[in-house]
Parts: structure tokens; C-alpha cells; sequence
């Protein structure tokens, strides 16, 4: 089972019976800190979500709150979650059902934010399924992201002043197009990792871009297997990738791109297996 921590105030959404039953409008009732918890259920937000604020949105509640199960009790959001505000803030997104928008699923572009997005589920978008442009710091954990269909499972693009990033334990799938990655960061930096993940089914694995020539971004632990090209596309900066599975994959278990001959990566214990053209 899951907990939610808490905070100044909650505000309870579900079908009937609740405070509110649309999480826009406990989300324009709330204060900074406070919590909005979701119970099961299908929650059509026609005009996408927008957090304000610090704000904690969790789903996944039984219709009386008691117990909380995102699997068993899925909240499942038929739009696009979203945060953008040039504020200071904690944003906590976690176990969520998010789909069907007409772009983009989860959004943020707040370069002075925290971002926890956590146990959902993202797919069938037309655009990125998690798509966080800038942000202070952001933490992607234990979510299952598959069948977007324009760009990107996961992308995190940044403006290079970020804090630190941290892709953990998700599951990233079918997003295939003619430059889709099951996860992208650009603008990387050495407090950046990818750990953990499982990822197959897209055009490209893993994609990272490097910030600068000594940027060392961690990469490690990750399945990546049949991809239809790369299974880890490495640009520019001195990346260690170590101890990943690579096989499969349409071209090279890892593909690195030095760009600058002062860089320096490290690759330690990584196993291919199958890659069409290249182990690494």
C-alpha cells in the first residue's frame, strides 16, 4: 500500500460523496502545501489540469479514502496535467492514470521548481508523455510511459542551470517515430542520472546530451533492448554508463559521440548482446 505525507490542509476528490469532483476545482481551493487526494474513478478534465502553486496531488483512493492502491484504485486523468510559474514550489504528481490529451501528458516549465512525478502511468498522448522543460530539480520514479507518439516517453530538456535529475525504475515503451527516444535529457549534467529503467520498443533507447565536455551524467542499471535503433545514444560530455543490459537493438548497444577529443567517458561493465551493428 502507499502513503501520502501530510501537509497544512487536504482536499478530497471523487465521484460523489466528496468535498469536490473535479480535481481542477480542489486544486483552485487549495493553499500552498496542501495536499488533493484522488479516489478511483475517470475524471474528465476537459481544459487539462493546472497545479498553483506547492501543491501534492495524489491518486489512487479507495471511494472512502481509507486505503490507497494506485492499481487497485486507479484515478485515471483523460487530459493533460500541468505546472508552469516562474515561483518557487514543490510539485508532487503520484499515481496517476494520464491519457489521451491532445498534446503533451504531464507538463512543467517552471525553472525554480521541484518536481515528483511518481507511480503513474502516461500514454497514448500525441506528444511527449512526461515533458518537464525547466525546472530547479526533477525526480521521474517507478512510472510506466508508452505509446506517445510525436517525440518522447520521457524528456527533460532543461536550460543547463538545473540542480540535479533523477530517471529511476520506470518502464518506457512504444514510443516510436522517426526521432523518438524512450527518454531524452539535453543540456545533462554530472548530478544527472538514469538508473534502473527498463526500456525497449522505441526508436531510440536512452538519448543523452551533454551540458559540457567534462559533464559526466550516470547512466546505470538500465535494460535496453529492442529498439529500432540505438539502444543508448550518448552526444558530447564524458557520460559514465556502467553495468547496463544493451541487446537487441536496431544499431549499437551504445552509440557515443564524442564531439570533443578532451572527454573522457567511462563504459564499466555493460553487457550486449544481439545489437545489429555494434556492442558499443
Amino acid at each position: 500500500l502507499f502513503s501520502a505525507p501530510l501537509h497544512a490542509a487536504t482536499h478530497d476528490v471523487c465521484a460523489t460523496g466528496c468535498p469536490y469532483t473535479s480535481i481542477n476545482s480542489a486544486i483552485w481551493a487549495a493553499d500552498p502545501g496542501d495536499t488533493v487526494r484522488v479516489g478511483q474513478g475517470n475524471y474528465e478534465e476537459t481544459s487539462g489540469i493546472t497545479l498553483a502553486g506547492s501543491i501534492a496531488l495524489y491518486g489512487g483512493f479507495s471511494n472512502d479514502f481509507a486505503t490507497r492502491d494506485p492499481a487497485l484504485y486507479p484515478s485515471s486523468v483523460h487530459g493533460t496535467l500541468s505546472r508552469s510559474t516562474s515561483a518557487e514550489a514543490t510539485i508532487t504528481i503520484d499515481g496517476f492514470e494520464v491519457f489521451g490529451s491532445t498534446g503533451i501528458g504531464i507538463f512543467g516549465n517552471s525553472p525554480h521548481a521541484t518536481y515528483l512525478v511518481q507511480n503513474c502511468i502516461v500514454h497514448d498522448h500525441p506528444s511527449v508523455g512526461i515533458y518537464l522543460y525547466r525546472f530547479k530539480s526533477a525526480q521521474i520514479i517507478d512510472n510506466e510511459v508508452y505509446a506517445n507518439q510525436q517525440y518522447e516517453g520521457i524528456m527533460l530538456p532543461s536550460d543547463g542551470t538545473h540542480e540535479q535529475i533523477l530517471i529511476r525504475g520506470n518502464s518506457v515503451h512504444g514510443n516510436d517515430c522517426s526521432s523518438c527516444s524512450g527518454i531524452k535529457l539535453l543540456m545533462a549534467q554530472s548530478t544527472d542520472s538514469i538508473l534502473n529503467n527498463t526500456v525497449y520498443q522505441n526508436r531510440v533507447g536512452i538519448s543523452v546530451q551533454s551540458a559540457t565536455t567534462a559533464s559526466a551524467p550516470l547512466i546505470r542499471g538500465n535494460k535496453v533492448y529492442s529498439n529500432i535503433d540505438d539502444g543508448v545514444y550518448l552526444f558530447y560530455g564524458s557520460p559514465i554508463a556502467e553495468r547496463n543490459i544493451l541487446k537487441n537493438n536496431g544499431y549499437a548497444g551504445i552509440y557515443h559521440y564524442a564531439y570533443s577529443p578532451t572527454a573522457t567517458p567511462v563504459f564499466n561493465h555493460n553487457i550486449f548482446d544481439a545489437n545489429s551493428v555494434a556492442g558499443l
